[in-house]
């Protein structure tokens, strides 16, 4: 009897301890002074040992038992704030977190903030420190500079802005920019990228396991967000480096209601050549290359929970070449784009439900212009293409329980190609290729549901996209799963498969290696590329200083898109679908990344070995052959040392090296000559007597690559902000590293873009 007594009350008590209330609490993390929103902020149940993450809006729900609750709220450079709560109705609880002591330290040294990799499979966290004070091209900072030091994203060759992630090509990335694709990354010809490091609030990299929310892509997600600017007080910046000049300013609009942030870069020593060509009486040449670009944001907050959101950028490149000589003058030009707008509404229900709302538009234009003007003849050629994105969206988060949550949404989009054309005028005027106007409609829906029990977690998501001309083309279900499991406060085991399907291409223009490609949609018999990738590993966390991340992967495309026979013929093609040939994809490899910092130094060593090929039927008789940029082993060392720290000032070392296999390019296998033309009926204004045979695409491999660069920073701290220097060498050795090879007659030559370079900035923040 005594022992049923015991068991009774024993059970009584378990039920009792279940019925207990569940109370949910949702709210927003905010930084003290800016009173911007901290994406990614973790906050715990000190009793529970679970927790959650502030999503990209820094909004987050969380359930607790009734009663006493102790809650840490932390992020990256702030310090830990922990809040002890008797909570018996569902709440909503705003925090702000303080920037920590170490926080000028992690500013300037971005040692104290490390690249996530953390637990999520694929997923790389960038702290925009590590953008900010890198080494850098002539000194303007670079995000995607930075990225290629990340294993699994490819470095490609010398000069180049384009991402290449897991033997993926470069328009198989999803790039967003504050939630609005961007369609070209490429400044100063694919020195620079359209991301200005000064706007930057938060940068992730979904490499593997890409949640549900994402799709079109696939390959890669690259989601970038513009800080929102300061909601309590003015500051700025200006800086001016051996490319470029900048300045950005921020601040309130209504005090901690309303806030706005613009940002504007344009480069400079065109502007010297063009005023010292123009002065010189014997000027008949004169080269440039240009870039520009604006960002600029506006927020307002609505009865403490409706939050609005605008934000906008602009930016063009353009290099051209114009003379004079005996009366004439001539001008040749070629330049790209970019126009992004994107508004948002997010808001948090009494329920406990995180709902937002956005639309954006994207346009992206390239075009190539020649012109000649002479007494008698005043004629010109043109070439120009068009893409534009209208898109809608609409997702809403809840959690269910202290177990389970969802994430579920809605998105339509419309995209308009004018499809490259060319028109010459001489006298009158002719179209020689009118490919006219091409839709595609989008229309997707997604659900994600997110586990998180004892040392379990995850999500398995669904994402279902009907596209075509007519919506109803084509139809997909995308599945996509990502888990992992705590085997103890060092060791986490990870493992994440995704289902991807992409319905536009980006083509390149020439084979000569410099930039230039164009977006296409599904056209003629072209079919909508897809692919699955499956991946694993762990993530070591032996000391709070030292991280240790491996991820292995293998990825299966089909019906990828290449224009290997006819790269240059896309553009000035009415039939361009006929040029494009689709085959399958192979790629497979381990990502490695070790980092450790300390309080003065820190170092980053990411590692990658990998393989990737293509098989498509009409080329090299159906057998594979290397993708691109098929590079099989690719090391990044990175770090900083801070060597001097007063009152007055800091000063500190940055390094970046970098060596990896050389990237695959196409030579002719053999040459045939003739004594006499080879088409003696061809009407040329030269003869050719020699014609090459190409045994399959990249058939030959550049030297290996390897490139050190180094600059030395200094700040001195004024009565409002600081001044900071920055001096250093780019390819600090001299390294000929090969941007192209070129056949010069009978010989094959290297063009080399970038010996030793010296690096000079100046940044005056207030």
């Amino acid at each position: 009897m005594k022992c049923f007594t015991f068991l009774l009350l024993a059970g009584l008590s378990v039920l009792s301890v279940n019925a207990q209330k569940q109370i949910k609490i949702s709210g927003s993390v905010y930084d003290a002074h800016s009173k911007e929103t901290l994406p990614t902020a973790t906050l715990l149940n000190g009793i529970t040992q679970k927790g959650t993450i502030t999503n990209a809006y820094g909004d987050f729900q969380m359930q607790v038992q009734e009663g006493v609750v102790h809650i840490e709220a932390s992020f990256m450079g702030y310090q830990t704030l922990s809040l002890q709560l008797d909570l018996h109705t569902d709440t909503m609880l705003n925090i702000v977190l303080v920037p920590g002591i170490e926080l000028a330290e992690a500013t300037v040294t971005a040692s104290k903030e490390a690249v996530s990799a953390g637990t999520t499979p694929g997923l790389l966290k960038l702290p925009v420190s590590a953008i900010e004070f890198a080494p850098s091209f002539a000194g303007e900072n670079n995000l995607i500079t930075t990225l290629k030091t990340l294993p699994g994203v490819s470095a490609g060759k010398e000069g180049g802005s384009e991402l290449y992630v897991r033997g993926g090509r470069f328009d198989q990335n999803l790039i967003l920019l504050d939630g609005s694709p961007v369609y070209n990354l490429s400044h100063a010809f694919g020195l620079l990228s359209v991301f200005n490091a000064s706007t930057i609030k938060n940068v992730n990299l979904y490499k593997g396991a890409i949640p549900a929310e994402y799709g079109g892509r696939l390959s890669s997600v690259l989601d970038v967000s513009v800080r929102e600017g300061h909601k309590n007080e003015y500051h700025g910046d200006i800086g001016v480096s051996t490319l470029a000049a900048a300045f950005t300013f921020e601040g309130p609009i209504v005090k901690e209601k309303a806030s706005f942030l613009v940002s504007a870069r344009r480069s400079w020593p065109d502007l010297l050549v063009l005023a010292a060509m123009s002065s010189a009486n014997d000027a008949e040449f004169v080269p440039g290359i240009y870039f520009n670009d604006i960002n600029a944001k506006v927020n307002f907050t609505c009865w403490d929970k409706h939050h609005f959101y605008l934000s906008y950028y602009t930016g063009q490149d353009e290099m051209f070449v114009r003379s004079k000589y005996d009366g004439s003058d001539t001008e040749s030009s070629q330049g790209w784009g970019n126009h992004l707008a994107t508004m948002r509404w997010n808001t948090k229900t009494k329920g406990g439900s995180l709902l937002n709302a956005s639309a954006h538009y994207s346009r992206f234009f390239d075009y190539n212009r020649d012109r000649y003007n002479s007494e008698t003849v005043n004629q010109w050629t043109k070439q120009e293409a068009l893409m534009e994105e209208i898109g809608l969206k609409f997702n809403a988060e809840r959690t269910l329980n202290g177990v389970f949550s969802i994430k579920a949404g809605v998105e339509g989009l419309v995209r308009i190609f004018s499809l490259p054309s060319t028109e010459y005028e001489s006298g009158s005027n002719y179209k020689l290729y009118d490919q006219g106007t091409q839709y595609q409609n989008v229309l997707a829906a997604y659900g994600t549901l997110l586990y998180s029990k004892n040392q379990w977690s995850g999500s398995i998501g669904l994402r279902a996209s009907m596209f075509g001309e007519a919506v109803n083309d084509y139809f997909f279900m995308e599945p996509r799963l990502a888990l992992n499991y705590r085997l103890n406060d060092e060791w986490t085991l990870k493992a994440g498969a995704m289902y991807n399907v992409q319905p536009l291409y980006a083509m390149t223009k020439a084979n000569h290696g410099f930039p230039g490609y164009t977006w296409l949609p599904l056209s003629g018999n072209l079919k909508p590329q897809t692919a699955y990738q499956v991946s694993a590993g762990f993530h070591y966390n032996p000391l709070p200083n030292l991280h240790v991340d491996l991820e292995g992967y293998f990825k299966r495309s089909y019906n990828v898109a290449g224009n290997y026979m006819y790269s240059t013929t896309v553009y000035p093609a009415n039939e361009w679908y006929k040029y494009i040939n689709q085959g399958d994809g192979i790629a497979y490899g381990t990502d490695v990344l070790i980092e450790y910092r300390r309080k003065k130094w820190d170092v980053k060593l990411g590692y990658s070995l990998a393989e990737s090929a293509v098989r498509i039927d009409e080329i090299n008789f159906g057998n594979w052959f290397p993708f691109e940029y098929d590079i099989r082993h690719d090391l990044n060392i990175a770090g900083s040392w801070q060597f001097q720290s007063k009152e007055e000032g800091k000063k500190w070392l940055t390094y970046n090296y970098a060596i990896h296999s050389g990237t695959p390019v196409t030579l002719p296998s053999q040459s045939i000559q003739s004594i006499r033309p080879l088409f003696p009926n061809h009407n040329s204004w030269y003869t050719e007597r020699a014609a090459a045979y190409y045994s399959h695409p990249n058939n030959y491999r550049l030297r290996p690559y390897h490139r050190l660069d180094v600059a030395i920073n200094m700040e001195k701290y004024k009565k409002r902000g600081s001044r900071i220097w920055s001096l250093g060498l780019m390819n600090a050795y001299c390294r000929m590293n090969p941007y192209i090879i070129y056949q010069d007659g009978n010989q094959f030559k290297e063009l080399v873009m970038f010996p030793i370079l010296p690096v000079v900035s100046f940044k005056r923040t207030f």
